[in-house]
């Protein structure tokens, strides 16, 4: 058995053996913020963020202060309060999840060099590989199959 194949079982089985509490309640909650503020509509990026804030502060694995999503939720929710949709944009796309920004596609920035370049692996990467360390040490593994999952996005590209 070749070593891509032992890894392709391992992160077969941790995507099988993955609950569905909190953490794809979090991810789904994620995608309806991207969605609304890629729509513009600030109505509906209050209420995805509101929904979503309530979802991080219950699950206790993500509350951590510095973690990637709380960060995002900070930096949107300053820009909330200004009642400006483009600062709300530009904070998710500066802060939220890889591809995420409001214009996206062809016209968005060009990527960053690949994951364990010269300069070592990107912030997010090493974030992610932070969470996961801590929720290992800690027993949390929902949070550890989370933060596998996002490690397995980085090195597949998605």
């Amino acid at each position: 058995m070749s070593i891509s194949s032992v890894t392709s079982s391992a992160a077969s089985g941790i995507a099988q053996q993955r609950p569905t509490g909190p953490g794809k309640e979090v991810r789904e909650g994620l995608h309806q913020l991207k969605d609304a503020v890629t729509s513009g509509d600030l109505d509906s990026i209050q209420s995805a963020y509101e929904s979503l804030s309530k979802l991080q502060s219950g699950s206790g694995s993500a509350s951590d202060a510095n973690s990637p999503l709380t960060k995002m939720l900070t930096a949107v929710g300053e820009a909330l309060q200004t009642g400006d949709v483009t600062q709300v944009q530009q904070a998710f796309a500066a802060n939220g999840p890889k591809g995420a920004g409001g214009q996206g596609g062809a016209g968005g920035p060009p990527p960053g060099p690949p994951p364990g370049g010269a300069g070592g692996p990107p912030d997010a990467m090493k974030d992610a590989m932070g969470s996961l360390s801590q929720s290992l040490q800690s027993g949390d593994l929902p949070g550890a199959q989370d933060s596998v999952s996002s490690l397995l996005s980085f090195l597949t590209g998605r």
